[in-house]
């Protein structure tokens, strides 16, 4: 067996992944994944969780969005449909 200093990276990430137990090897594979993102893609999967609290109206209609969507209302009627419930 080459001494470390002989293996390349490569080779060296090969043997430790040959040591690894089976069940180990897709969590291996996911963040190989990750690595090779888009560093956009990657700075979202990065972001911290939202940890501000919702109001029971923002809960509310967040729920009515899933519940009732509306496909094809434009930015212009969803910004109006905003102001009119600010109001």
């Amino acid at each position: 067996m080459p001494t470390m200093e002989a293996m390349t990276t490569k080779q060296r990430i090969i043997e430790n992944l040959d040591a690894l137990p089976a069940h180990e090897l897709e969590a291996v594979l996911e963040y190989v994944q990750f690595l090779m993102l888009d560093p956009v893609s990657k700075s979202m999967l990065s972001a911290p969780v939202e940890d501000e609290c919702l109001s029971d109206r923002e809960r509310d209609l967040i729920q009515d969005a899933v519940d009732n969507g509306r496909p094809g209302i434009s930015d212009e009627e969803f910004r109006k449909e905003l102001e009119s419930e600010k109001a």
